[in-house]
């Protein structure tokens, strides 16, 4: 029976990381990296302003602000989506003359 007790195997029995004290992976191994959390935050905002933006739209035949509650929900996508941001760009412009209408009390 030979036992090796070089002074690099028994440094080496030392150094090695103990597989109970690892990070594990849990709920961040799916992000990746940075571009991963890039599209992680994408898709969230994808969501929630699409959420908001068909309640808006549902609410253009149901009774309620539909008129508030569509450039909220595309604010919110302007965030994160170029053609959320021309959208609301087209809604402002359609929105100025009945803006300046209201201001001369008309």
């Amino acid at each position: 029976m030979c036992q090796n007790t070089d002074a690099s195997h028994v440094e080496s029995l030392f150094t090695q990381s103990d597989p109970m004290k690892s990070e594990s992976p849990g709920w961040k191994s799916w992000l990746g990296g940075a571009q991963d959390h890039r599209t992680g935050k994408r898709v969230v905002i994808g969501i929630i302003g699409g959420t908001v933006t068909l309640i808006g739209i549902a609410l253009i035949v149901l009774p309620g602000p539909a008129f508030i509650i569509i450039p909220i929900g595309l604010s919110i996508l302007a965030t994160e989506f170029m053609w959320a941001r021309r959208w609301l760009q087209k809604a402002k412009k359609m929105a100025a003359p009945l803006k300046a209408k209201l201001r001369r009390g008309g």
